[in-house]
């Protein structure tokens, strides 16, 4: 969740909005929804590079990245700088261990063997580090493998000292997980962010079909020649068991890739992101925006983009086309009709509040998944929004700001929505305290408008 741009001395009116004309702008990244390409046009890295803290935390910075950029190009990335560094030290200990004559330089024999053997231990360590990179410490094993995830992140937070971790631009790795993928929930409860600050800059979101997410979280965490048919049903059952059984979304027990896409955007049924874009329209922002025209692109189910905030739009402008992984063939053409109907049924309140349609209309040998369509007023949630702040009203206000409020008091580490398994009609119940608060909140709207007629 990095800032895209941050001015911490931006003076803010009394009604949230920033005095000067840009905004700060916080982008909540959805893992596998596209984006990177969005804070590198921004100069995220660079800029978490240099406003480090001193030269532990910039080493730790630049680590951070050059993993971030291999785990985005290669599952199990071997041709890297770290293991031609590593394999050059294995050779040069090598030559010191088997070929060198220490005797000519060294007259003690016995300290000839004991550089000799040192040698040898560093070789070893040669060999076990560009295993350890290329092989266990990859992509795939942090999100499938438990206790290989938690190694990562307490070596991260102890080993490194927590110099991969920059606070201010809300990016890099710690024991809370990956920052740059931190829920709007995690990040308020983590203290990264206030919630008045939340309240006050633009936030925006990336969202994507959720059938093409999973293709691309399939070749970002997939096992060698491992069919898409295995990957799905070994990433419900086991990946995202602690979220299926108990709504836990804690990266120390499920990884971002796993999490839906709403507990990103949304707390308690209501969305907390100022502005959700989907992934498959970013493309019609290259171009000006008129109502005629995001009348044709918009999909029947989803808001104009008409309606999004110009400094997202902004944000987006002159946004390079960078697509760190390619795929032989199109999403839809992964799919069979199990596959289809596990994913849907996984993921199904993404489809829902985000507009997707369960059907593929490239596949019509596919039947549309089993099952009710979500009524989504009736379960107490909120289509998205271009932009929460176009026809609302001070109780409205009131109501997110009491949410962010809540968000940052409560723990994170279970979605606030139970569980995509509990059913629709039992998610949100919301507490007898806050039915009170919302209440009275609403009591006073009317008041107030009352006398003001």
């Amino acid at each position: 969740m990095p800032w895209l741009v941050r001015d911490k001395n931006k003076v803010y009116e009394s009604d949230g909005k920033a005095s000067s004309s840009t905004p700060n702008i916080l982008f909540v990244h959805i893992p596998r929804c596209g984006g990177t390409a969005l804070t590198k046009k921004h100069g995220v890295p660079s800029r978490a590079i240099e406003t480090a803290d001193n030269w532990l935390h910039r080493c730790g910075m630049r680590m951070f990245f050059y993993t971030y950029y291999l785990w985005e190009r290669d599952n199990f990335p071997i041709w890297t700088k770290w293991n031609a560094f590593f394999a050059i030290f294995v050779l040069l200990n090598g030559y010191l261990r088997y070929y060198a004559n220490i005797e000519s330089v060294v007259d003690n024999e016995h300290l000839a063997e004991h550089i000799r053997g040192h040698a040898l231990f560093n070789m070893v360590f040669g060999v076990l580090a560009i295993i350890g990179l290329s092989f266990i410490f990859v992509a795939p094993n942090f999100a499938r493998v438990s206790w290989i995830r938690k190694a990562q992140m307490i070596m991260v937070e102890y080993f490194f000292l927590r110099s991969m971790d920059h606070k201010d631009c809300m990016t890099g790795m710690s024991m809370n997980g990956w920052l740059l993928h931190l829920t709007t929930h995690k990040m308020l409860n983590y203290g990264y962010l206030t919630p008045r600050d939340f309240h006050n800059c633009m936030s925006l979101a990336i969202v994507r079909n959720p059938y093409a997410r999973m293709v691309s979280v399939y070749m970002y965490n997939r096992y060698g020649n491992e069919s898409f048919q295995e990957f799905v049903k070994s990433w419900l059952a086991t990946t995202l068991q602690n979220y299926s059984k108990s709504g836990v979304v804690e990266e120390w027990e499920t990884p971002c890739h796993a999490i839906p896409q709403f507990e990103y955007t949304h707390y308690e049924g209501m969305q907390l992101v100022h502005a959700v874009l989907k992934q498959e329209e970013i493309k019609e922002l290259e171009s000006p925006l008129s109502k005629k025209s995001c009348a044709k692109n918009h999909s029947p189910d989803s808001p104009p983009l008409y309606d999004l905030p110009w400094a997202v739009k902004g944000a987006f402008a002159g946004l390079p086309r960078v697509n760190g992984r390619t795929t032989p063939k199109p999403w839809y053409d992964y799919y069979d009709q199990e596959t289809l109907n596990m994913v849907y049924e996984t993921y199904k309140l993404d489809f829902a509040i985000f507009g997707y349609l369960p059907t593929v209309a490239e596949r019509p040998d596919l039947q549309p998944p089993p099952g009710d369509p979500i009524d989504l007023e009736e379960a107490g949630f909120e289509l998205f929004s271009r932009n929460i702040r176009i026809g609302t009203n001070p109780t409205k206000r009131s109501l997110r700001m009491a949410l962010l409020t809540k968000a940052a008091s409560m723990p994170a580490d279970k979605s606030s929505m139970g569980g995509f398994q509990t059913p629709i009609s039992e998610i949100r119940v919301p507490e007898e305290p806050v039915l009170k608060s919302m209440n009275a909140l609403e009591r006073m709207f009317h008041e107030v408008t009352k006398k003001d007629n």
